[in-house]
């Protein structure tokens, strides 16, 4: 499991995710931002994310999501 945000300085999230989705096309990869018009927000499966989360969140969601990801209950 990754988690992700696309606000990254350097590489920056989108690369990130391309170059995470090159060494394993089977991690589960969740995005986490507040860039809510980004493409990857839009349509996260696209880009080889499972689930795109709007920041700010609770710590609660977040863990919820990861348990939904991981295929435990939430």
């Amino acid at each position: 499991l990754v988690l992700l945000d696309l606000g990254m300085p350097g590489m920056g999230g989108e690369k990130c995710l391309a170059e995470l989705r090159k060494i394993n096309d089977k991690a589960k990869i969740v995005i986490a931002s507040g860039y809510l018009d980004h493409k990857c927000a839009k349509n996260p499966h696209d880009y080889g994310a499972v689930k795109f989360m709007n920041k700010p969140y609770r710590v609660s969601e977040m863990v919820a999501e990861i348990k939904a990801v991981l295929g435990g209950s939430a």
